[in-house]
């Protein structure tokens, strides 16, 4: 170790550093503890991400030589004041040891992570010789060049949002924030008066300046009827039905919430069932969408035709699901967002960027998607009946009284925008744009409101009107499976047949009744001016259904705590709230769980699960996954033998659900058990 000149020695004791020196190996220790919390917790968004770095070599490369280039900044910075000592040259060189322990952890000493290894050690004690044997003493070089590497990280993010976000790397530009924020720390403890005074106007700044992330509307036509009878008549498969004298099967679908993983399973399972059933995505009139799962259904519309198919019963197929728009790096233009512009920008005086990173979590998805024209579309202008593809309802919670908020281009019949209405008076659901707003946002945007929860997707505010808003959180707060927004439209379906009904039996004039039907296997007559229809439900979700996985009431569940108890039975809540409502569902539609229609015995099973366990997977919650783990999404979320039968006996719940689409199963063993 180099002697320090007796006059930098003076210069340090009288800015009075020696009393300072545990704050400097605080500072230091600061990115050890990030780096080291993330290797020992070793949470599976992390892991993906190092993985996806090693695949791609550049990107291993970039972030190695962050790391390595705040390690030699952290070095100048010491040697210009003097206090490169022994410790805390270890200390700065820990971060790059840290990320050498990182990717060794997922790739093991393989040849790039060796040489890679060896030359950045060797970097590093070069600069170390170098700087120590230098009469360099500029104290101002180390924190310039730490922010100037910030600085032209964020400027080119601002430029190339997305795509440059995504070459680099999300652990590139976790490390560049991480590295600017040591270097910061390290500033304040060898300069406390200014450090102090930054703090307190960071702190000043974010309490005192709203957290106002304002999305982006357009103009919206006036509020739409959910148009069921003319969607019926519209079905390029409708005649098969009508010629068996069944009820036309018109499907529901809920996608639960719980990010990438949730988006995987709803749009693998809808892209599945498309494949091997050529008629299934014309018979969804509504897909619910929660949070991740909301993103997946519209990946999914984006990736089906607008031309509606010919009757054609399901079968086996080998043609395999494109899964390009879910395995691009869609954590990283969100981080880049908020570690690299968003912290900067709310210092600033204005409003910049243009979108916030929500709204470019949603910019990424359309971008990956088949048909971003598509998901650019207004939600109040995306929907026409006579289309293939379904209608999108997402879901939100508003932050005002913690209810729902959907999005979607209809409302049920017996709502209205303020939830208020025919068969109904109270609803716990506020219905956009309905007739609340002349205003609309755009389907992936509807999407991303969704999927908003803090802190790294933020809050939103939607303008109602100039004198209106809302504050909107991820809809998974208030019921995560998005089963009740499915209950209510087709209760209001059901008290829509129940009122053409009775004005039948009444004699009275009207033009052809639409109506509700119980048993789908039982014969209906189409030719008296009656369309008859089926809701199905089909809950894609993560929820288990299963009694056996459930604890028993009263089973122990773990240490109680003072501090964690509140937060932990908030938490546990939201997630009972989505099985409550789907085991409603599962109820009221006679699904397969118990398996008993109390309440109508003639009924036949309209509520099927396409179930995975994220735990079982090691799926991790987060907004990038690898194509290994969608595709292994995908295999549990389907039977491989879903599409084999002979006749209608079956045991296996998804292929009971492709009955529907064949004319010609009797459907026996769909009826409920006795």
């Amino acid at each position: 170790m180099a002697s320090v000149s007796s006059a930098t020695g003076d210069r340090f004791a009288k800015r009075g550093l020696k009393s300072n020196r545990v704050p400097v190996n605080i500072a230091l220790l600061v990115p050890i503890l990030i780096y080291g919390i993330l290797n020992y917790a070793d949470p599976g968004q992390y892991r993906l991400i190092l993985v996806r770095a090693i695949q791609n070599p550049p990107q291993f490369i970039i972030a190695v030589g962050i790391v390595l280039f705040y390690s030699v900044n952290t070095l100048l910075l010491l040697r210009a004041h003097g206090i490169h000592t022994v410790l805390r040259v270890i200390l700065a060189a820990s971060p790059l040891l840290l990320t050498f322990y990182a990717f060794d952890s997922v790739a093991g000493l393989g040849f790039l992570t060796t040489i890679v290894s060896i030359l950045a050690l060797a970097a590093f004690f070069a600069a170390y010789h170098w700087i120590s044997t230098s009469k360099l003493r500029l104290a101002w070089l180390g924190g310039l060049l730490a922010f100037a590497m910030f600085a032209v990280f964020a400027i080119a993010h601002v430029y190339s949002p997305i795509d440059y976000a995504r070459s680099v790397g999300s652990y590139a530009i976790f490390a560049v924030f991480v590295g600017f924020l040591s270097i910061s720390g390290l500033a304040a403890a060898i300069y406390p008066k200014i450090g102090w005074a930054t703090l307190g106007i960071i702190v000043v700044v974010y309490l005192a300046t709203p957290n106002n992330h304002t999305i982006s509307t357009v103009p919206s036509s006036s509020l739409k009827d959910d148009l069921i009878t003319e969607w019926v008549s519209a079905r390029g498969d409708l005649e098969a039905y009508k010629a068996a004298n069944m009820p036309y099967p018109v499907i529901f679908v809920s996608s639960e919430g719980g990010g990438i993983y949730a988006a995987a399973h709803a749009y693998t399972t809808l892209s599945q069932l498309a494949n091997g059933c050529p008629t299934f995505a014309q018979h969804i009139f509504v897909a619910v969408g929660v949070s991740g799962g909301a993103i997946g259904n519209a990946l999914f519309n984006a990736s089906i035709e607008d031309k509606q198919h010919d009757y054609a019963p399901c079968r086996p197929t080998d043609t395999e699901v494109n899964t390009s728009p879910l395995t691009e790096d869609h954590l990283a233009p969100v981080l880049a967002r908020l570690l690299l512009v968003e912290m900067i920008a709310r210092l600033l005086p204005g409003e910049w960027p243009e979108q916030d990173r929500a709204s470019l979590l949603a910019e990424s998805f359309k971008q990956a998607s088949a048909d971003p024209e598509y998901l650019s579309k207004a939600v109040g202008e995306s929907w026409e009946p006579r289309s293939a593809r379904p209608a999108l309802a997402a879901v939100a919670t508003k932050m005002n009284d913690g209810q729902r908020f959907v999005i979607a281009p209809f409302t049920p019949y017996f709502a209205t925008g303020t939830g208020i209405g025919l068969g109904n008076p109270i609803t716990t659901a506020e219905w956009y744009p309905g007739r609340i707003s002349q205003t609309s946002v755009s389907l992936i945007e509807a999407a991303g409101i969704s999927a908003r929860f803090p802190w790294i997707t933020p809050t939103a505010r939607l303008e109602l009107s100039p004198t209106s808003d809302r504050i909107l959180a991820d809809g998974g707060y208030f019921e995560n499976s998005g089963a009740d927004t499915v209950l209510d439209y087709i209760r209001g379906l059901r008290i829509w047949s129940d009122w053409e009904e009775d004005i039948q039996e009444r004699g009275l004039p009207q033009e052809c009744a639409l109506l509700v039907v119980r048993d789908f296997y039982k014969s209906v007559d189409w030719s008296k001016c009656r369309a008859y229809i089926f809701p199905i439900h089909l809950a894609i979700t993560s929820t288990s259904m299963n009694i056996k996985d459930r604890e028993p009431a009263g089973s122990a569940q773990g240490r109680s705590s003072f501090l964690l108890d509140p937060i932990t039975t908030l938490l546990t809540t939201r997630s009972s709230r989505g099985l409550l409502a789907l085991e409603r569902a599962n109820t009221e539609l006679c699904g397969w769980r118990d398996g008993e229609c109390i309440g109508n015995q003639e009924a036949s099973k309209g509520f099927f699960v396409s179930g995975i366990s994220p735990t079982t997977l090691d799926l991790p919650l987060g907004w990038y996954l690898s194509e290994s783990k969608v595709k292994s999404i995908a295999e549990a979320a389907l039977p491989k033998n879903v599409f084999v039968y002979e006749g209608d006996d079956s045991d296996v719940e998804m292929t009971v659900f492709a009955f529907h689409f064949d004319t010609s199963v009797s459907g026996g063993d769909a009826l409920p058990d006795p």
